[in-house]
C-alpha cells in the first residue's frame, strides 16, 4: 500500500488506489476505454502499454497481495504469460479436461521442445500427487473446461511445482 494510506483502514483504501491527490483531481479513477492513443506521449495501445484504469486495478490487487499485479486484455494473454515464464526443458502437467486454448499452446511449446507435456484425469488425485513432485507447472482448472468436471484441490506447500488455476 501506498505510504499516504497505509494507515486507513483496508475497506477505505480499497477505493483509494490510482486516484491523484491534488487539489481538483477526481476522486475516482476515470474510466479510459480507448484502446488507441496519440502517438509520442509513451502511451500508443492499450495491449502493449495499458491504460490508467487497469493500472489503478493493478495497484489495488498488488497491494491486496503486498506486492505487484498485472491486468491483461484477455486470458489467453494471461496464461500466455505463465507459460513464458516456464525454462526450457520444463515439465507441464495438464487436466484431461482443459481449456482447448491452453492445450493448443502447450501443445505448441512441446513441438517446438520448449518444454514436455503430461495429461492427469482431473479426478485421478494420486497422479495429481505425484505430478507435484515431478512438475515445474501444474495447471488447473475448477470447474474443468469445456465438460465442468468440479475437482477441489488440496495440494499442501511441501509441494514444489508451481500451481496456476484458471477459474471463469
Amino acid at each position: 500500500m501506498d505510504k499516504r494510506v497505509s494507515e486507513i483502514k483496508p475497506q477505505s483504501w480499497l477505493v483509494s488506489p490510482g486516484r491523484e491527490f491534488s487539489p481538483g483531481a477526481p476522486l475516482n479513477v476515470p474510466l479510459v476505454p480507448a484502446s488507441n492513443f496519440i502517438i509520442g506521449r509513451g502511451r500508443e495501445y492499450a495491449r502493449d502499454d495499458g491504460t490508467p484504469t487497469w493500472e489503478a486495478l493493478e495497484e489495488i490487487v498488488g497491494g491486496l497481495e503486498s506486492g505487484k499485479a498485472v491486468a491483461f486484455a484477455s486470458g489467453m494473454a494471461a496464461i500466455a504469460a505463465v507459460f513464458d515464464q516456464l525454462a526450457a526443458g520444463a515439465v507441464v502437467m495438464l487436466p484431461d479436461d482443459c481449456y482447448q486454448g491452453v492445450a493448443g499452446l502447450a501443445a505448441a511449446g512441446a513441438e517446438r521442445q520448449r518444454w514436455s507435456v503430461q495429461r492427469v484425469a482431473v479426478d485421478d488425485t494420486a497422479g495429481w500427487i505425484h505430478a507435484c513432485s515431478v512438475a515445474d507447472l501444474i495447471w488447473l482448472e475448477s470447474p474443468s473446461n469445456p465438460c465442468s468436471r468440479l475437482q477441489i484441490w488440496r495440494l499442501s506447500a511441501r509441494h514444489h511445482a508451481s500451481l496456476e488455476q484458471s477459474s471463469p
